[in-house]
């Protein structure tokens, strides 16, 4: 299957026609018989076209476009849509929900499972940064386009976001009856959709870094994104998540956050979504990736032909 994404364009159907044909084309010579996108090449790239919430500020991870590409994908012909993600603005309440509360404290007594807040030296330098993306590997592997992360993907978002990350907005859940293995986490940064907004044109110089710096060190927003959670499958009816929720919402208080954005969660994806149901919530955002047949590798020409033979 051909992916494609960073798809952007003029309102010229002329023009988005001849960019997705141009990789149907390198995906048939290659033995591809479907194009689907927008995909990046992990799950950790943008996915999705936005269709829905053009009014609503967005997050510095998903993907921003124009509400015409959606008119020029769908008008192409055979484009379907294939999954849709939706995305959730939370109210940050004072406690968390009862229910939210209860069911934390009967998953210690019941299971024995904790929370845990990790140190610098846990994550960089013991390995607890690596586990909690093998844990992500297994919690995804299932999920729609997920592609497993290598160990060198794995070293790099380490650094690039777990060596930055406030610890007190990085929760993780151990089990008690394991010798306290890792089996949860939940990650989450202050927005920075405000502050880049404040910036000019982007740039960081003279001096569009402060408003970038004061969200990073001292959490001058109000908002909050909430990244990422895995949670290892075989838990995922214990009601691990509920330790989590419960955990970060009282640092979010304290920083005084009033608003929580979730990133994109699939459609279909219903066990994740319903947790949503016990908080003030409201679906603002849609993406949505499309799939085509492209044909198949019998219809190819000579050269195509030895191009997926020597592949």
């Amino acid at each position: 299957m051909v992916r494609f994404d960073w798809f952007d364009f003029i309102d010229d159907e002329e023009v988005s026609a001849a960019l997705l044909q141009t990789a149907e084309e390198w995906g048939r010579k290659r033995g591809m018989t479907e194009i689907a996108g927008p995909l990046g090449f992990t799950d950790m790239d943008r996915e999705g076209l936005l269709i829905e919430g053009f009014d609503s500020l967005s997050t510095m991870y998903i993907n921003y476009n124009y509400p015409y590409y959606q008119r020029h994908i769908e008008r192409l012909e055979g484009f379907r849509k294939d999954n849709d993600y939706l995305e959730y603005r939370i109210r940050i309440p004072e406690v968390a929900p009862p229910k939210v509360g209860k069911l934390a404290e009967m998953i210690v007594s019941r299971y024995n499972l904790h929370v845990h807040k990790f140190t610098q030296d846990e994550l960089i330098n013991k390995g607890m940064g690596r586990k909690v993306f093998d844990i992500l590997n297994a919690t995804y592997k299932d999920l729609y386009g997920f592609s497993e992360l290598s160990d060198r993907q794995i070293d790099a978002l380490v650094n690039d976001y777990i060596r930055k990350a406030d610890l007190n907005l990085v929760t993780a859940v151990v089990d008690g009856n394991r010798n306290n293995e890792m089996i949860g986490f939940g990650i989450s940064f202050p927005s920075f959709s405000k502050a880049l907004r404040k910036t000019r044109d982007g740039r960081l110089f003279p001096l569009g870094w402060w408003p970038l710096l004061r969200v990073l060190k001292w959490h001058k927003t109000d908002t909050v994104d909430l990244l990422l959670i895995g949670v290892l499958p075989e838990y995922r009816r214990k009601g691990a998540n509920a330790l989590i929720f419960n955990d970060l919402i009282n640092h979010y208080r304290a920083y005084g956050f009033k608003w929580a954005e979730a990133m994109p969660q699939m459609e279909s994806n219903t066990a994740v979504r319903n947790e949503w149901q016990y908080f003030d919530s409201q679906q603002h955002r849609r993406h949505r990736c499309y799939r085509k047949e492209i044909g198949d590798a019998s219809n190819l020409s000579e050269g195509g032909r030895r191009l997926v033979n020597n592949r």
